[in-house]
């Protein structure tokens, strides 16, 4: 399934898909990081230095390596 939203005030669309494999594996890849980072709950996360350094590269991970990010700008 192919899903879209908009950025920039509806200039970019920005496509991606979904099934049931990429969402097991949006879920493994978070629970991995919570086990190295020692994390179990949000306030963890947040009174933690490593995971919040950290955080931006694990969603990056998930956006490149995962969800499959794909923008065009509307009207193309």
């Amino acid at each position: 399934m192919s899903n879209t939203f908009k950025i920039y005030d509806g200039e970019i669309i920005v496509s991606y898909k979904t099934d049931n494999k990429i969402a097991q594996d949006v879920v493994k890849k978070i629970i991995e990081w919570c086990e190295q980072y020692n994390v179990n709950c949000g306030e963890g996360l947040m009174q933690s230095d490593e995971p919040q350094i950290e955080a931006p590269a694990l969603i990056a991970e998930i956006i490149d390596d995962l969800l499959q990010f794909e923008s065009k700008y509307e009207g193309e």
